[in-house]
C-alpha cells in the first residue's frame, strides 16, 4: 500500500507513468518506482501510457 498526505484517498491519483527496467516473467515487469514501494508489478495491473495531446495543447515534463 502507498501512502499519500490526501485525507480522502478516492481523491489520489491513480495511475502514473512509470519506466519498464526489465521484463522478469511472462506477464510480469520490474517498473522503476520509489525505493519504500516493491518494484515487480503483474501486467493486468499496468495499463499503456498513451500520449496523444489535443491540438494547440501544450505539453509540460513535470
Amino acid at each position: 500500500n502507498v501512502y499519500t498526505s490526501r485525507l480522502l484517498k478516492k481523491l489520489n491519483t491513480k495511475y502514473t507513468k512509470f519506466i519498464v527496467i526489465k521484463v522478469v516473467g511472462l506477464y510480469s515487469y520490474r517498473l522503476n518506482t520509489l525505493l519504500k514501494i516493491y518494484n515487480v508489478f503483474s501486467s493486468n495491473l499496468l495499463r499503456l501510457a498513451s500520449y496523444n495531446p489535443f491540438l494547440l495543447q501544450e505539453v509540460t515534463n513535470d
